[in-house]
């Protein structure tokens, strides 16, 4: 089976906002991943970042978060709960030009059945070692193909040069 990856929308923010989204995602794929590059403005070194699926707040039955930092350096963090927290981002007093870094796999996302989302973050201030990995599982209640996918932050503003890229996968 070959898997084929297809360039379907990209995102830089060119000023800061509160949000980074795309929308427009065609339902004509098997999978999507999307890949992305995020920075907040608020003055702190890392916070979280939340998604928003279709312009949905709700529907996320549960969440699983698996992370580890510098700090303990080994898992610090398993939750679950109902949010739609994804991992953090790096703030201000983060070096300048620190982003971080992820990775979302969303099967049957155009599928009438429920979604689990798998995603993959790692973040880093830059100027004290210190780091962030997030394993992330969410499930969102609802059988509508996503055509939308956001992100934001808990305060403050996504920076500038943030950037969402979404590539549908075919199987053949």
């Amino acid at each position: 089976m070959a898997i084929t990856y297809y360039k379907l929308i990209s995102n830089t923010l060119l000023s800061n906002n509160t949000s980074i989204e795309i929308s427009g995602i065609p339902a004509t794929f098997d999978d999507l991943v999307v890949f992305g590059s995020l920075r907040a403005t608020a003055n702190n070194t890392m916070l979280v970042q939340n998604i928003k699926l279709n312009n949905n707040l709700s529907n996320y039955n549960r969440s699983e978060i698996y992370a580890q930092d510098s700090a303990f350096g080994a898992e610090s963090n398993v939750t679950t709960s109902l949010e739609r927290t994804v991992g953090r981002i790096p703030g201000s007093i983060a070096s300048a030009n620190t982003f971080n870094s992820f990775e979302m796999f969303i099967p049957k996302y155009s599928g009438s059945q429920n979604k689990i989302i798998h995603i993959r973050l790692s973040t880093s201030n830059n100027s004290s070692a210190a780091w962030d990995e997030w394993f992330t599982i969410l499930h969102w209640d609802d059988t509508s193909a996503i055509s939308t996918i956001a992100f934001e932050t808990s305060t403050g503003s996504i920076a500038s040069g943030s950037t969402l890229s979404v590539y549908g996968v075919k199987y053949t």
